[in-house]
């Protein structure tokens, strides 16, 4: 495979990376692949090159909100620093993949070494967590489940195992124009094992913490206003009411709690005029005339 292809691989990976936190994290599950592929039969320097455009491309497109804050200026030097946890990274994989011969091993140091990085990221004053893959599977509840014993560094164990067994069994393919799935079943098995386990575990929680105690469900509307920094505080509380969803029905029907983001508003609701009378009016609209206005007064 010539240089500038595993390049371009690397740089896939970066890409794929990234959309896997755009609530797109089914990415996340091969996002890895084309970069290990790169990595394959590689010189130390090129897995060094390889390494750094991965870094330089997730990292970049995961920090450009930055760019709106008063650090603009630092901006390069943010997703320089963060990219060289995943050099490092890429350097242990480097030689993980290409001088350790026994496949089983690589299937789980891959995933250590990524997991071991993570943390060290997330250590010290400088500690800078955006990007922790696990975080991509915040939707899939059931394998976030696993968090309760490992902390969100399991479920990047397991996301970085299963891109590991993809990546082996298409090695294995190259080598011998020949298809073996057992790798990839080690990988899908764990995945299967620990989603099972979630399942279970979600729903007990269910049964012990609300139906066993006659309490009931509640519909709750988390609200992520998407205004840059910039804009935040410019129309006292105008800004924060995206156009689009300003009509009389905000929420979706059964809503009964609304929670919005901490420091979304500048000062109190009393000193947000517009804010303060759209809520009363959502209020009376979308949920019922009944409800406490208390919490709007002033």
């Amino acid at each position: 495979m010539k240089f500038h292809h595993k390049l371009l691989l690397s740089l896939l990976s970066a890409i794929f990376l990234f959309l896997s936190f755009k609530e797109l994290g089914f990415f996340a599950w091969f996002a890895l692949v084309p970069f290990l592929l790169a990595l394959y039969r590689s010189s130390f320097r090129q897995s060094l090159f390889c390494s750094f455009i991965l870094g330089i491309g997730f990292f970049i497109g995961l920090t450009y909100w930055i760019t709106e804050l008063f650090a603009k200026y630092v901006w390069p030097l943010i997703f320089l620093f963060s990219s060289i946890y995943l050099v490092i990274a890429g350097i242990l994989i480097h030689f993980t993949v290409n001088r350790v011969s026994q496949t089983y091993l690589r299937i789980f140091l891959i995933p250590a070494a990524w997991v071991i990085l993570e943390f060290l990221r997330s250590q010290t004053f400088l500690a800078f967590t955006i990007g922790t893959l696990g975080y991509s599977q915040h939707n899939f509840l059931p394998l976030m489940h696993l968090t309760r014993f490992t902390g969100i560094y399991g479920v990047t164990f397991i996301l970085i195992l299963f891109n590991t067994t993809v990546f082996e069994t298409a090695i294995f393919y190259m080598n011998y124009r020949k298809l073996n799935l057992k790798f990839f079943v080690i990988g899908f098995s764990l995945l299967l094992l620990f989603v099972i386990y979630g399942i279970i575990s979600v729903n007990r929680n269910l049964d012990r913490v609300i139906r066993n105690k006659n309490l009931t469900e509640i519909k709750i509307a988390a609200v992520q206003p998407n205004i840059s920094f910039g804009n935040k505080y410019s129309g006292k509380g105008f800004e924060i009411i995206p156009a689009p969803y300003s009509g009389s029905e905000y929420f979706m029907p059964g809503t009964e709690l609304v929670i919005y983001p901490e420091s979304m508003l500048w000062g109190t609701v009393g000193e947000n005029v517009f804010f303060k009378n759209w809520a009363k009016e959502t209020l009376k609209k979308t949920f019922s005339p009944t409800v406490p206005q208390s919490i709007l007064s002033g």
